[in-house]
C-alpha cells in the first residue's frame, strides 16, 4: 500500500499538481480567462419584443377525405401554421388524389404523377374562409382547397379545384393527430 501512495506522490510532483508554487509561468499571470458577457449580443436578431399573438385555429395537422368514400381513404395531409391572417406549411398527396375526380368507390386504381408528392402551401383567412393554395404539378399551376375554418377543432367541409375549374370536388378536413 505504501508503495502507491510513493507513485501517487511522485505522479502529483511531476506532473505539478498540488503545488503551492507561484501561479505564473515565463512572467504571465494564469488566472482563469473572464469574458464580459453581453446580456443580448444582437439585438437586431430574434424573436420581437412585443407581446406574442396567439396561433390561428387552423394550426396543426389536417386529413383531407371525401365524403361518402368507403374506405376513408386520405387524399393528402396537410400541416399549417397559422399565424392570422396567413397559412404555411407543407402537404403531402396520397394516391386517392389521382383519381379525384372519380366516384369514390372508382377512385385508387390509376397511377399519376402525384402520389407521394409534398412540398409548400400557403393560404390565408378572410372572414372565417380559408384558402390554401399548393402546386404539386410539373406545370407549376395552382391547385386550391376552399373551406369555412369553423368549428375550428373540425371536422371541416370543403371544396377542391384543379388549375382553373369553378366547380370542385368535395372534401372533409379532420384533425390529424400531431
Amino acid at each position: 500500500m505504501s508503495r502507491a501512495l510513493v507513485a501517487v506522490a511522485f505522479l502529483l510532483m511531476a506532473a505539478g499538481g498540488c503545488s503551492a508554487q507561484d501561479s505564473s509561468v515565463s512572467g504571465q499571470d494564469t488566472a482563469p480567462f473572464q469574458v464580459a458577457v453581453d446580456p443580448d449580443p444582437d439585438p437586431g436578431m430574434g424573436e420581437d419584443a412585443a407581446a406574442l399573438t396567439p396561433a390561428g385555429p387552423l394550426q396543426g395537422n389536417w386529413r383531407v377525405t371525401r365524403p361518402n368514400d368507403p374506405s376513408d381513404a386520405a387524399i393528402m395531409l396537410v400541416h399549417a401554421i397559422h399565424d392570422r391572417p396567413l397559412i404555411e406549411g407543407s402537404y403531402v398527396l396520397y394516391q386517392p388524389f389521382c383519381g379525384i375526380d372519380l366516384p369514390p368507390v372508382q377512385a385508387g386504381a390509376e397511377t399519376c404523377e402525384f402520389d407521394g408528392v409534398s412540398a409548400d402551401i400557403r393560404g390565408e383567412v378572410i372572414d372565417t374562409l380559408a384558402t390554401l393554395i399548393f402546386a404539386p404539378g410539373a406545370d407549376g399551376q395552382d391547385h386550391r382547397l376552399v373551406f369555412k375554418i369553423e368549428p375550428a377543432a373540425g371536422p371541416l367541409n370543403g371544396t377542391y379545384f384543379a388549375p382553373g375549374e369553378t366547380e370542385g370536388v368535395p372534401v372533409i378536413l379532420t384533425r390529424a393527430p400531431d
